[in-house]
């Protein structure tokens, strides 16, 4: 075959960008086949290098004009032909063109996998920094294919086709490590759930209609705003949230915006560019970016300062963030729930809180009922903490609960509701596991906190007056079906200002208006 007549630059500068034209290497491979057909006989290429972990040779891109099989993406060298292989593989020429026929090993005829006698192969070495990084390999049917005059051309676009290679090589890495990262971030995020707890225990009890609120709006992108006393399971609800919506699969990002310190809550949230402050030598993504394509959890929401929410605003109006010292707006796509133990509403009157971000907030809002207003799943609680608490800490004597035990949690007043049972739980579980004479558990909630003067209360001890008054002011709440003003409302039986029952409520944490 003759060589066309072409100006070397040229034949450099096209081979260059046949061999960039893709980073996938299958791809890049036949474009430069193509290329080179009309230059050099040629049917089939091929990018192969040596794993000496494995030892075997790995083709990373194949190309072939003739319907040659492209070979496993491994093929694995036999013990005795090692030494032979390893020798060829570092040898420091950079060319290497052989007849098949002069090949006499049958199992080095099938590393070739050029399975038909009379073929010509023509082998450049590719190195890159004095490192051997493969081999770009090409065959002809027919002997004696390849002159001088081949090797010489093929040989001036060693270099670029060396850095194309490696760029190529290098970025197969991180693709496989990228998903290798999100089969672990898939499942961390489920051994996260675990951790947090994503059971919601009462679900046709007493959390029956909030779960049916969490299921009718599980699936769309709505802001939710859930509402509770501390310890109530807020994030629970959020974990279920997020696993039952359609950004399962994305990143559940929860940030506390209470333990946040108000210099640093618009670098956490929003992030920040390298120099935008001193310290700052990097840039750094905020948890908004981070939850890009995912949810955000948004805790202790009534904690933030009114410039963070100002900046919040103005992303759940947009849907941007810009990093703090960053002039560019980014999109984001990321699904807001927060979760809060103030009154919003009071707040905003109190000119705390912003009453346009609480509108956009206050979308969907899931009010979560304190566990002395649904004491019937303390049972089902207690028998549930028991079991993974035990699991926990490796506990494997018989623990049996006390008679009378779940009588006296029913009598309680829990004022930690659940993570306060949850602490009750473990701690008694610790003191049972180390008494040797007892296999009874016995929990006793703390006797300066329970609510003696309640309606199943056994001892019937005077309360204290804030006791009388939370009490009362509860059976007047019941009386008026929760309504606080109006001639029906609570503030009216009591003879009292709706402010000053308000006020009241919240110094004795009574759940009211959306809240409860």
């Amino acid at each position: 075959m003759s060589i066309p007549e072409i100006d070397e630059n040229i034949f450099l500068m096209e081979s260059t960008l046949r061999i960039c034209s893709s980073l996938d290497p299958d791809v890049a491979i036949l474009n430069l086949l193509n290329f080179m057909k009309d230059y050099i006989p040629v049917v089939g290429m091929y990018l192969a290098t040596v794993d000496s972990n494995l030892h075997a040779f790995r083709f990373w891109a194949w190309a072939s004009h003739d319907n040659t099989k492209k070979p496993k993406p491994y093929v694995f060298i036999p013990f005795h032909l090692r030494e032979r292989v390893y020798r060829y593989w570092n040898e420091k020429k950079a060319f290497e063109v052989i007849n098949y026929d002069q090949i006499r090993n049958p199992q080095l005829k099938e590393i070739t996998n050029l399975a038909w006698p009379q073929t010509s192969r023509l082998t450049l070495r590719i190195d890159i920094e004095g490192q051997r990084l493969g081999v770009i390999g090409m065959w002809m049917k027919g002997t004696d294919k390849f002159t001088e005059r081949h090797l010489n051309l093929l040989l001036k676009i060693h270099d670029p086709v060396a850095i194309a290679i490696a760029n190529a090589l290098k970025y197969q890495d991180i693709k496989k490590i990228k998903e290798n990262i999100t089969d672990d971030n898939r499942y961390l995020r489920g051994e996260l759930f675990k951790i947090s707890g994503d059971e919601i225990i009462g679900a046709n009890s007493g959390l029956k209609g909030v779960v049916q609120k969490a299921q009718q709006v599980a699936t769309l992108d709505t802001p939710v705003l859930l509402l509770g006393e501390t310890g109530v399971g807020k994030e629970v609800i959020g974990n279920t949230l997020h696993k039952t919506s359609t950004r399962k699969d994305g990143p559940f990002i929860k940030v506390n915006c209470g333990a946040i310190p108000d210099s640093l809550v618009d670098s956490e949230l929003f992030g920040y560019e390298k120099g935008a402050f001193t310290g700052a030598v990097t840039q750094k993504r905020g948890r908004f970016e981070q939850a890009h394509n995912g949810t955000i959890f948004l805790d202790e929401i009534g904690e933030l300062s009114p410039s963070s929410q100002v900046r919040l605003l103005r992303i759940l109006e947009n849907m941007e963030i810009v990093r703090v010292g960053g002039g560019i707006p980014r999109r984001i796509n990321t699904r807001v729930i927060s979760a809060t133990n103030k009154d919003l509403e009071d707040m905003v009157i109190a000119g705390n809180f912003r009453e346009d971000l609480y509108f956009r907030l206050n979308v969907f809002p899931i009010t979560i009922p304190p566990l002395r207003n649904r004491k019937e799943d303390i049972p089902l609680l207690t028998k549930y903490f028991i079991k993974k608490k035990l699991k926990e800490l490796n506990i494997s004597k018989d623990i049996k609960t006390a008679p009378g035990m779940f009588e006296t949690l029913m009598d309680y007043h829990w004022p930690g509701n659940v993570r306060e049972l949850k602490n009750i739980v473990e701690r008694s579980l610790i003191e049972a596991s180390g008494n040797s004479n007892s296999e009874f558990l016995m929990m006793q909630p703390d006797s300066r906190r329970s609510n003696t003067c309640g309606p199943h209360s056994a001892n019937r001890k005077i309360c204290s007056l804030d006791q009388a008054i939370q009490i009362h002011i509860q059976k007047a709440m019941n009386f008026t079906r929760g309504r606080v003003e109006g001639p029906d409302g609570a503030a009216a039986v009591l003879k009292v200002h709706p402010s000053t029952l308000r006020a009241k409520m919240r110094k004795l944490n009574i759940p009211h208006g959306r809240s409860r």
